[in-house]
């Protein structure tokens, strides 16, 4: 049967070609479809026991407010709960932090984490040297990864050599096989830190968080019981003296469930989502979808131009069970070949599909088993869904009603309009979704900050002290206000620097401040967000008042006890959305109102600004007071002057060298910041268009396939026409007519479809655009263009050929 099946195939070149690759396009984009998914669910699966390791989180709850997350908890809680919670088995603490290593000259940037001496035993990650048991047992040990070693060293045979860092000398006690993509814990070097055991003994050491801190809990244990264990734990050593109304809470989370489901503040990898997946999923199943249409209707069209076939081989004997087996075997091998083609192409698309979903994939990461296993699966599975219908279809065709020119069973032309239909309708429906999310995000980015953002650079001061050192058991402490507005006034004086404000909060941060506030004459409290700004803040962003002035005043500096003793009323600015839930019906009502208990220090509210979005569109903009009070100050907003950035921001960081130098910055544009508040967003956007296109150019290459075929079946009537009087363009046209009414369908099935599902996805945001019909608009007539030209390109050249040779056809 094979000989007889390849024969086939190649009559039919053109047929067979459109249908391989095709098949082989779409084939390829499951293949790294289902690596993508793969590796998203399965991260953190290879370590041992791993549903039993959990990660501690840490969350600050307010009355009326989301959660404040944080991955450090207590540095006291391990040895704590260890010791009186049943149900663990093990644990360890982990600090990741970024730090500057040298061998000699040579100087990396390395991503470390300060880890405990049982890290290796909680988490078996495999070493190429040393042993898990000694590794990070000596003070100054440093396990390198494989990779690093060779970029800093030459060689991974870095066990027993030395680095600098700081003033600090590490020696390698320890080489690991690199951690691969399938984990949350990313490093380059693990450090031994004996500073847990400091911090535990500091007073206060209940109050904050101090380590990122993991657990193993013991076989049967119930993580719930052990969860709320911990929760009673935490409050047992729970000190006096915090936020009026917060609370804190504990909870676990199955480190296999991390990547997807709670990736933190301070991960290194960029986080899973959920919802991403099953688009990128659904869409690679459209795909492959589209594909098996257009050879099910390749192999339909051709139907018709096999039916003598199948009338000569029934009358010498061939059962319809045989040729079915024939005809759906012709369809395997063709599934067969795209799927060899596939394979080639899905390797040379890897690094693009990879710069699509910001991920290091390959295939190697699989065994070779499962990615051909998986690969034959799917085309076996192709296979038969293309060719079942027309296998059955040439196998029912009677002899004699094919020798009578009565044709075969009805209803195939239906059923391949009915496939084109469906096809481009997924195809403008994914176009919609493409142009829709991109302007979601545009309009998230551009049109709803509340602030400017050009040239804006962003320098935050670390309320950490300096950790070069590695001065164990540092402590939290706040640049001081004239050392910030020194800074601000020898930034004003370096050239490229057009503007500087200085306040608590910068946007797209990943932390505020949070609180209560009231009416004096009202207990009624709300949750608010706490800014404090200096005068310039108002203008560098280009923030004006709704209702009454603007603060210009700074207060004079003074010590902690004397802020803490002051009771004069102190000028503050309200959001419009915090004047709505302080009950005032319009911005006017709330000027002059005083805010705060009585016998407490109160605020006058003086004016009311818009809203101001800090976070992304996805979150509504919280209720704010904005006030000035110069030693909370610990960020500065800097606008620079159009340009090459480089030289000034090199001036910026050796003047905070020069006046801060026990303090840790860090900068980033303002720009780049809200860009990366919607990456997943971005992502979706990449993803849609990628895929969106690719459905576009398969469905137009089954229409060219149709063409084809319909041209040459129909090649007697072209050329009838032709002697008749028809011109070659109208029997071009004739052609087109043909092939476009079931784009003009498929639009009537995207449309509503699309509408539906878009309005849904927007709900999400609390700032969203409204869907127009232009995108639909568009879509459509791009769709019907497209099936336009090429149905018209191959239906001219057919019409164009002289009526004679079409009558000599048969």
């Amino acid at each position: 049967m094979l000989p007889a099946v390849l024969r086939r195939l190649r009559r039919d070149p053109l047929s067979t070609a459109v249908t391989v690759l095709g098949l082989a396009v779409a084939l390829a984009s499951v293949v790294l479809v289902a690596l993508y998914l793969r590796v998203e669910t399965g991260f953190d699966r290879q370590f041992g026991a791993a549903d039993r390791l959990h990660r501690v989180a840490q969350a600050y709850l307010f009355p009326g407010r989301a959660p404040v997350r944080q991955l450090k908890v207590p540095a006291p809680l391990l040895p704590a709960a260890l010791a009186e919670v049943p149900g663990i088995e093990a644990g360890s603490r982990l600090s990741p932090l970024e730090m500057t290593v040298a061998v000699g000259d040579k100087s990396l940037t390395a991503e470390a984490t300060l880890v405990e001496d049982g890290f290796l035993s909680l988490f078996d990650f495999p070493l190429a040297a040393g042993t898990a048991d000694t590794a990070l047992a000596e003070p100054h040990g440093v396990v390198v990864t494989e990779s690093f070693a060779r970029r800093l060293f030459g060689t991974d045979a870095a066990l027993g050599r030395t680095l600098s860092s700081g003033d600090r000398e590490l020696r390698v006690t320890g080489v690991l096989r690199d951690p691969g993509p399938m984990t949350h814990l990313r490093f380059d070097l693990l450090i031994a830190d004996g500073s847990w055991a400091e911090q535990e003994a500091q007073a206060g050491a209940w109050g904050y968080g101090g380590a990122v801190t993991y657990l193993r809990l013991a076989p049967g244990a119930d993580p719930a019981r052990v969860e709320a264990d911990l929760r009673a734990l935490l409050a047992r050593h729970e000190e006096p003296g915090g936020k009026p109304g917060m609370t804190r809470e504990l909870s676990l989370h199955r480190v296999v469930d991390i990547h997807l489901h709670h990736s933190g503040l301070d991960d290194r990898v960029a986080p899973g989502h959920p919802e991403s997946l099953a688009a990128i999923a659904g869409i690679g199943l459209l795909v492959l979808a589209i594909a098996v249409v257009n050879a099910t209707n390749l192999l339909t069209a051709q139907a018709a131009n096999r039916g003598r076939e199948v009338a000569v081989r029934k009358v010498h004997g061939a059962t319809q069970g045989r040729l079915a087996r024939q005809f759906l075997a012709e369809s395997l091998a063709l599934a067969a070949a795209a799927a060899v083609l596939a394979l080639a192409l899905a390797e040379l698309a890897l690094p693009a599909f990879n710069a699509l979903v910001e991920r290091e994939l390959a295939l190697s990461i699989l065994p070779w088993w499962q990615v051909a296993g998986f690969l034959a699966a799917v085309a076996l599975l192709a296979g038969l869904l293309a060719g079942t219908y027309p296998a059955l279809l040439l196998a029912r065709w009677r002899p004699d009603d094919v020798l009578r020119g009565r044709g075969g069973p009805a209803g195939s032309a239906r059923l391949r309009s009915a496939l084109v239909v469906g096809q481009f309708a997924a195809a403008i429906a994914l176009v919609v979704a493409t142009v829709t999310v991109k302007d979601q995000l545009d309009h998230s980015r551009l049109t709803t900050l509340g602030f400017q953002t050009e040239n804006v650079l962003v320098f935050s001061v670390s309320n950490r002290e300096n950790k070069a050192a590695a001065t164990p058991g540092d402590r939290y402490v706040e640049p001081g206000q004239q050392a910030m507005e020194t800074f601000r006034d020898e930034l004003l004086k370096l050239p490229g620097v057009r503007a500087v404000t200085l306040s608590n909060m910068i946007p797209a941060a990943s932390s505020t401040m949070f609180g209560k506030a009231r009416l004096a004459d009202d207990p009624a409290e709300i949750s608010v967000s706490y800014h404090t700004v200096d005068p310039a803040y108002f203008d560098f962003y280009g923030i004006r008042p709704v209702a009454g002035r603007l603060l210009t005043e700074v207060p004079p500096r003074r010590t902690m006890a004397e802020i803490r003793a002051d009771r004069t009323i102190r000028p503050v600015l309200v959001t419009e959305g915090a004047a709505r839930a302080l009950g005032f019906a319009t911005p006017e009502a709330a000027l002059g109102k005083l805010l705060g208990k009585p016998g407490e220090r109160q605020s006058e509210i003086v004016g009311v600004i818009p809203d101001i979005r800090l976070k992304s569109a996805l979150e509504a903009p919280p209720p704010a007071i904005v006030s000035i009070a110069p030693w909370q100050w610990r960020d500065v907003s800097i606008r620079l002057a159009p340009g090459d950035p480089r030289p000034v921001v090199a001036d910026i960081a050796a003047l905070h060298a020069r006046i801060m130098p026990e303090f840790v910055s860090f900068h980033s544009f303002l720009a780049d910041n809200i860009e990366a508040l919607y990456r997943d967003e971005k992502r979706q956007a990449r993803v849609f268009a990628a895929f969106a296109g690719l459905a576009i150019a398969l469905s137009a290459t089954g229409l060219f396939g149709l063409t084809a075929l319909s041209a040459a079946r129909r090649t007697k009537e072209i050329g009838i026409r032709r002697v008749v009087g028809a011109s070659a363009p109208q029997v071009a046209l004739l052609l087109v007519g043909q092939f476009t009414r079931p784009v003009l369908l498929a639009n009537l099935v995207a449309w509503p479809a699309a509408w539906w599902l878009l309005s849904r996805w927007l709900e999400q945001y609390a700032v969203r655009i409204e869907l127009t019909p232009l995108p639909f608009l568009a879509a459509g007539l791009g769709a019907l263009a497209l099936a336009a030209l090429v149905v018209l390109a191959h239906a001219l050249r057919v019409a164009a050929a002289p009526p004679v040779a079409a009558l000599r056809y048969e």
